[in-house]
């Protein structure tokens, strides 16, 4: 399943930044409580860019027990940073920028790769949000087109 396999991917990198990322499946159905409580302590919380679970009231419901927790929700796409501390999208014209170079390096005779990734994402940053869970934005403005980098936050200890 490629989900499970991006979780996969995702725990990976995190394990190599010093970070835990623990995966949740969800079929749904049902209440998203039973499975927000079985995280246990986090400090915070990304949502896969799942059709499913991307639902207004689904949003609205993980937003309440983040902001309930004191812990920022990260949500996959710019425009749904309203309900979170910040989105972290695609940007597209650094995806056909990959992409492209990835082609022209196949037609050279190099290996093909595995995964073609944008060296950039689009990042959104719900200022309020970000505030009040002490996050640091990036340099830039929202929206704006950034290399791959996150918001910082202060440790648990001095929360």
């Amino acid at each position: 399943d490629a989900s499970i396999d991006f979780v996969l991917a995702l725990r990976a990198s995190g394990e190599d930044q010093g970070v835990l990322v623990r995966g949740q499946t969800w079929d749904g159905r049902g209440d998203l409580r039973p499975i927000f409580e079985g995280f246990g302590e986090f400090d915070s919380l990304w949502i896969m860019p799942d059709p499913e679970l991307l639902t207004e009231n689904r949003l609205r419901a993980l937003a309440r027990a983040c902001d309930s927790r004191k812990r920022p929700l990260f949500v996959p796409l710019p425009p749904l940073a309203r309900h979170g501390a910040a989105a972290v999208g695609v940007a597209y014209a650094e995806m056909g920028r990959a992409a492209a170079q990835a082609a022209r390096s196949l037609l050279a005779g190099g290996a093909p790769a595995a995964v073609v990734y944008a060296d950039r994402s689009t990042v959104v940053v719900n200022h309020g949000a970000a505030v009040r869970f002490g996050l640091v934005a990036p340099a830039a403005g929202s929206g704006e087109t950034l290399p791959q980098q996150g918001l910082s936050a202060p440790a648990a200890s001095q929360r």
